[in-house]
């Protein structure tokens, strides 16, 4: 299936509420459903993204059941990091460092595009690529 792969922290206090918030209107907006698209976060907070954080955060930004949410230890996650060039500089959550971004993947598994990390993602756009992606 196609997916929609993203990097967040559960506390994080401005450029991840953004994308779901972002992410969650574009799925309202294409009409997709959980069978249509994967839609996968990957914890760049290993220490401070628990189990009831990542579900709160899910809830917050009405992705529960609509996103699937990668924990684990530092070890973990360091090579899912590294294979999609994500540079993660943790430290208090306040001000962890990190180059978050949005990406696209076909059903082939190759990216068909992303969003920069930190930038508004036009809601709207993204609810367009997933229409493509899911046709």
């Amino acid at each position: 299936r196609p997916a929609i792969v993203t990097f967040l922290y559960a506390n994080c206090p401005d450029i991840c509420p953004l994308a779901a918030q972002e992410i969650s209107q574009a799925l309202d907006q294409s009409g997709a459903r959980p069978a249509d698209i994967d839609v996968v976060a990957v914890s760049v907070d290993p220490d401070g993204d628990t189990p009831a954080s990542v579900r709160a955060f899910l809830a917050r930004h009405r992705l529960t059941g609509r996103m699937q949410y990668i924990i684990g230890s530092a070890a973990d996650l360091q090579p899912l990091w590294r294979a999609w060039y994500v540079a993660a500089q943790r430290g208090d959550a306040r001000d962890s460092v990190y180059s978050a971004r949005v990406v696209l993947v076909d059903r082939e598994g190759r990216q068909a595009g992303s969003y920069a990390a930190g930038l508004p993602i036009d809601a709207s756009d993204l609810a367009a690529d997933i229409r493509t992606l899911t046709r």
